[in-house]
């Protein structure tokens, strides 16, 4: 008889998703930016809830934009 095997997900790899108040909380310390850049950079991007890495790059990008 031959064995089925199935494949089960794995959720450790998945990163815990924050707030925009909690990402701003800590924006100074994680990303080294006022927690006022973090938020606006946020929620110019549409975003309610991110992933610390989303939110590192959600930031970098908004830094780097050029100023009309």
């Amino acid at each position: 008889m031959a064995k089925s095997t199935q494949t089960v997900q794995n959720s450790v790899n998945q990163e815990p998703t924050y707030s925009i108040d909690e990402i701003a909380r800590a924006a100074q310390t994680k990303f080294g930016v006022m927690p006022e850049v973090a938020k606006v950079a946020l929620i110019t991007a549409g975003k309610k809830k991110a992933t610390l890495s989303e939110a590192e790059q959600i930031i970098s990008k908004f830094q780097k934009r050029e100023v009309k």
